[in-house]
């Protein structure tokens, strides 16, 4: 997809986008995985491990099982807690 098209695509619309070809070594660090049981999700599952094996990582004890039809690669990063007040129903 050309540029122009992908950034077009992303919500906020993005400064700047560059894409180019390569890859991100994770150098045999360790990364959690969570991913979706049953026959129906055996593509998804062996896209992760083929991931995770091209990127050099491991999945200490293996995958655990995810809830649904969704996946996780790794833990995400920290946020703060949402506010508990004061919040409008639409933002």
């Amino acid at each position: 997809m050309p540029v122009p098209d992908l950034a077009s695509k992303l919500i906020p619309e993005p400064r700047r986008l560059t894409l180019d070809e390569g890859h991100f070594a994770l150098g045999g660090k360790p990364v959690s995985v969570t991913v979706p049981s049953g026959p129906e999700h055996e593509a998804c599952r062996e896209v992760l491990r083929a991931t995770l094996r091209i990127a050099g990582a491991t999945a200490p004890g293996g995958a655990r099982e995810a809830q649904g039809n969704s996946f996780t690669l790794g833990e995400g990063a920290p946020l703060p807690a949402l506010p508990a007040e004061g919040v409008a129903e639409q933002g």
